[in-house]
């Protein structure tokens, strides 16, 4: 029996003004540049139901989530716990987290978030009413263009997030990136295109700016279009993969372009490597589809007294400071945020969705790469997607190996150490039940 598929998608653009994420400074929005869309891909075996849900914004906060998956619970038969939404972290998009200083970082527009959870809803509800029958094939390419290790070996020893290009001082990467580029082709049974769900690994902040925008994967689906006119009606998705470490700075070329001229390159070059996965598509072998997901508590840092007296200090000395560079605002803040949430643990979300011999693995926060090739190294599956930035936004999950090196991300992240294996653990243990099945 063939599969029910489905996709549909919903403008999430913020008004103007609206503040913007991704930066330690306020940036209300003067402009959009392009759209925002939320876009969803529902896939039916008749016993089991799923949504894949894409959308351009930095991050989804966990009530959001759960808000967006009442919704979809109530207008069709999808469980919400079978509703993966996902973020591809652009940081031309608005703020959607509220746990952060509103006078460092800017504010969230309750508004707005309302309207965002909504905006999924009726995205996954028209895939659901639309779904027809059809089939899944799958393509895979390899992209080594535009993405880097952006952790740095430096000749004394340390190691520095993004240390600046040609810097005479580097040694070499820290680690690898992940050059698999997917797309998952849904088609009506007389070979229509419905949607394409995308997956690369790469760190989305090129523009920067006050203007909206989706950054590179905005070009992509652009540059996409025109170089597969076939795909003009379908929905195109794009899952950020593992790249809490990966960006696209080439410290080896002092000329590499900026703003959105470097978004359109890359927006471009990504839309290439796609094609030539589209230019190899394979059947999804079965049509069997899995769901399921669980609960890690993962240990949380948690800030002494004299961390939080010195972090105030800190704060209040440069209230707008910080990011890559500025390590010991990073982990003022950070302390600061972790305090007044006042938690041992962070409950976190791991889920599993899976069609045949194809699995994704959603874990909520910026992901190190390592962690997602330890997942596709032991996967029983065939092919392995991965969506960070998925039900929620826990921050930077390093691997063991980062904290005691140090910079940017491991001083932000609000989880210790082993946290990300353990993430990966309860992954595959995952999709291990599923292949038994």
């Amino acid at each position: 029996m063939a599969l029910l598929l489905g996709a549909a998608q919903r403008k999430i653009s913020p008004p103007l003004g609206t503040h913007m994420a991704g930066y330690y400074h306020v940036r209300p929005a003067s402009a959009v540049h392009d759209d925002l869309f939320a876009r969803a891909l529902v896939i039916d075996d008749g016993d089991t139901a799923i949504a894949v849900v894409t959308c351009d914004l930095i991050s989804i906060n966990e009530n959001s989530v759960a808000n967006a998956r009442r919704h979809v619970a109530d207008a069709t038969d999808i469980p919400g716990g079978n509703v993966l939404i996902c973020c591809t972290h652009t940081h031309t998009g608005p703020i959607t987290r509220g746990d952060r200083s509103s006078s460092t970082f800017g504010s969230m527009n309750s508004d707005y978030m309302a309207d965002l959870e909504r905006g999924i809803a009726d995205a996954v509800t028209e895939a659901w009413q639309k779904r027809c029958a059809g089939t899944l094939r799958i393509g895979k390419s390899q992209e080594t263009r535009i993405a880097f290790n952006r952790r740095f070996h430096m000749r004394d020893g340390s190691v520095k997030t993004n240390p600046g290009r040609n810097n005479p001082d580097i040694v070499g990467p820290v680690g690898p990136i992940d050059p698999d580029v997917y797309a998952v082709l849904a088609e009506s049974l007389a070979g229509e295109p419905l949607g394409v769900l995308i997956n690369y690994s790469l760190h989305s902040d090129t523009t920067g700016g006050d203007e909206i925008s989706a950054d590179y994967s905005g070009w992509m689906e652009k540059h996409l279009r025109n170089m597969s006119p076939e795909l003009d009606d379908a929905v195109i998705l794009y899952a950020n993969g593992y790249c809490g470490d990966i960006n696209h700075v080439n410290v080896d070329d002092p000329d590499q372009l900026k703003g959105f001229v470097e978004s359109e390159r890359i927006g471009r070059t990504l839309a290439e490597s796609v094609t030539q996965a589209l230019a190899h598509l394979g059947p999804v072998v079965g049509e069997k589809v899995f769901a399921a997901q669980r609960v890690e508590a993962l240990p949380a840092v948690v800030p002494t007294k004299d961390d939080l007296t010195w972090a105030r200090e800190a704060v209040a000395a440069t209230p707008m400071g910080g990011g890559p560079g500025r390590d010991d605002l990073v982990k003022a803040h950070r302390d600061i945020a972790l305090a007044e949430i006042g938690q041992q643990h962070f409950p976190t979300e791991v889920q599993v969705l899976a069609v045949g011999n194809v699995a994704i693995s959603a874990l909520p926060g910026e992901i190190f790469v390592e962690l997602g090739l330890a997942i596709k190294e032991d996967s029983p599956f065939e092919h392995n997607l991965l969506a960070e930035l998925a039900n929620g936004n826990l921050g930077y999950i390093c691997t063991e190996a980062a904290y005691p090196q140090g910079a940017y991300e491991p001083t932000s992240s609000r989880v210790l150490p082993g946290s990300g294996e353990q993430l990966v653990r309860a992954a595959l243990a995952l999709q291990g039940a599923m292949s038994a099945n």
